[in-house]
């Protein structure tokens, strides 16, 4: 009896009986998935570059010991796949669930059936015990069952960070996180947006159009953001004065703040190499927040711009982190990869058990085509009627 085990990544995945595997073979993998697969310190299909390069191995991973081969490959492959879906489509009761994106349609969070369901919920929500958000930015660019999400829960680094040139995912994502926020949480949840945009740039106004028709969701002026922040310090302090007293913050609601296009923020740049004061406070909430329900989202328009308000090592407070086209937004990422397509596309990386790859290439919503979506569906269009917006 024996077992041929094949997987395209270790990634989430409960195995761990290779020691009792001799014959291995790797096609193209990350460094992790090489010495797993191929065992020892073996890091050499990371090196493999063209299509059907593989290494064999049956000496534990000794990296002498490998041969290398080219495996069988046919441009036919999508004819195979085509031929056996056929065949599978005969199958009484067979449910083909995966989905795929190929690019040539629109992203449309009206195909989100979990995220159309909840707006369907005719009641606000009343529980007063902070449950873990999930907030859906995309659709998968790979094959994946589930759109895109992240999870606003509290949990340490529980945080979002954005880089990247494409200020019109980002600032939509924003908008449409601090949507989600608002409906999943209890109605004594407070979100703050500030957005640092020059008043003569078409999308300055974005923002405060659209919070004015969402409950609990505002959008603060540049000068309201020192006494804001000294606000958010106060009630994390009185939090953590409970926690460590043994008393529920439970009923105190989540309080998230969001600053877009933070590079533009002269109040929170460096002084040399010491952050100012009201940085110093926003790390303090970065860092302590998360575990009492108090969260910052951060949107910069380059890696450069980020690295003007928060040091490298304060990047590690965000478990959820979002890389747009261009910007240098790679940087942010603890695994490197393929960087986006283009302005619209993405890559994301959370927390194991949310991501497939980590982190994971997606495509941004771009419309909400629902019909019948009564008010939820004018706010969620104003929300992606920033595409039409000219530059």
């Amino acid at each position: 009896m024996h077992i041929v085990f094949c997987t395209q990544s270790y990634r989430n995945l409960d195995f761990n009986a290779t020691d009792m595997i001799t014959l291995r073979i790797a096609f193209n993998l990350k460094e992790y998935d090489s010495v797993k697969v191929l065992g020892g310190n073996n890091e050499e299909a990371a090196k493999l570059t063209q299509k059907g390069d593989a290494i064999l191995n049956n000496k534990n991973g000794n990296i002498r010991e490998n041969i290398k081969f080219r495996g069988a490959y046919s441009e036919k492959m999508l004819d195979y796949v085509a031929f056996c879906n056929s065949k599978l489509s005969d199958l009484q009761g067979y449910s083909h669930k995966r989905f795929v994106f190929d690019g040539s349609v629109d992203s449309d969070l009206s195909a989100n059936q979990e995220f159309t369901a909840m707006l369907s919920v005719k009641t606000k929500n009343k529980s007063k015990s902070l449950q873990p958000a999930k907030i859906y930015v995309g659709v998968p660019s790979f094959i994946r069952n589930e759109h895109i999400y992240f999870k606003i829960k509290n949990n340490p680094c529980s945080n979002l960070l954005i880089v990247g040139n494409d200020m019109k995912a980002a600032m939509s994502s924003i908008m449409l996180a601090n949507y989600q926020l608002a409906k999943q949480n209890p109605a004594n949840s407070q979100f703050f947006i500030i957005d640092f945009l020059s008043a003569d740039d078409a999308q300055s106004k974005y923002y405060a159009e659209i919070c004015e028709h969402i409950d609990n969701v505002h959008c603060c002026k540049k000068r309201e953001m020192q006494e804001l922040i000294n606000h958010m310090e106060q009630e994390l302090n009185l939090r953590m004065e409970n926690d460590n007293n043994g008393i529920s913050n439970a009923d105190r609601g989540r309080i998230v703040l969001s600053l877009s296009y933070i590079q533009n923020a002269k109040e929170l740049k460096k002084d040399g190499y010491t952050a100012s004061p009201i940085t110093g406070k926003l790390i303090k909430i970065l860092k302590n927040g998360p575990d009492v329900g108090i969260h910052l989202m951060v949107y910069a328009y380059t890696n450069k711009g980020l690295e003007e308000v928060f040091e490298r090592m304060t990047w590690n407070e965000f478990e959820n982190k979002i890389v747009l086209a261009e910007g240098g937004g790679m940087a942010i990422l603890s695994e490197q990869t393929t960087e986006p397509r283009g302005k619209g596309y993405g890559l994301i990386q959370t927390d194991d058990e949310t991501a497939t790859y980590n982190p994971d290439p997606f495509v941004f919503y771009n419309q909400f085509e629902a019909k019948n979506a009564g008010k939820e569906g004018e706010i969620l269009k104003k929300i992606f009627a920033i595409y039409n917006l000219e530059k």
